[in-house]
């Protein structure tokens, strides 16, 4: 059976999302070298090759490039919570070494992660999206976790997920993003028992006497 050809993309959409991506291209860029804050909408302009009104046909203002930028890292970062939910019956270690890898993605994303925060706090309705979209990595990315515990409870433990999921954008935030000094022992130790306690210990089987 042959396949239907997929129809071509007219000539000014095709334009406009070239255009869209040479926008956030350059923001990412900029966002890089600068920041958010320090970055303006003539600088992004320029970079991407188009006027201040060209840039006003695409974004309404240069929160909305971050909330645009911040996607991207949302999209690229569900292999992270996958890869947890595929962990059967682990230990503390194991658990662990996620929040060690959780964390070195994130140093490598690290721009986007703080764009990801700075996006939440000054776009409300993207904070909305960004919750939703938790509850969304919750239910199909989480979803082994979930089934592992009573009908009853996996409303609350949905919760937790989500809950554990923003605790982890902000911890990412402040220790890898802005690099500041955590005031007691080791945080990756703290996150580790967090979700072990939440999530597995709960559900493990009981001691053997």
């Amino acid at each position: 059976m042959k396949s239907i050809p997929t129809p071509p993309i007219p000539v000014r959409e095709r334009h406009r999302q070239l255009t869209n991506a040479a926008i956030l291209d350059a923001a990412f860029d900029l966002f890089q070298d600068a920041g958010l804050r320090a970055t303006t909408i003539d600088q992004i302009a320029t970079r991407a090759g188009i006027n201040r009104a060209t840039f006003y046909l695409h974004f309404k203002d240069k929160n909305e490039v971050a909330a645009a930028l911040a996607r991207r890292l949302v999209d690229i970062g569900q292999g992270q919570y996958r890869a947890l939910a595929e962990l059967s019956n682990p230990d503390r270690a194991q658990v662990r070494a996620w929040v060690v890898t959780h964390m070195a993605f994130a140093r490598e994303q690290r721009m986007l992660s703080q764009t990801l925060v700075e996006a939440v706090s000054a776009e409300p309705g993207f904070a909305q999206e960004y919750l939703d979209y938790l509850g969304r990595i919750a239910d199909l990315r989480l979803d082994p976790l979930l089934a592992r515990v009573s009908p009853e409870r996996r409303e609350l433990l949905r919760s937790k997920l989500v809950l554990l999921q923003l605790m982890m954008t902000y911890s990412v935030h402040h220790l890898v993003s802005q690099e500041l000094r955590f005031p007691g022992g080791d945080p990756v130790d703290a996150l580790a028992d967090m979700w072990w306690n939440e999530v597995f210990a709960p559900n493990a089987p009981p001691p053997q006497d």
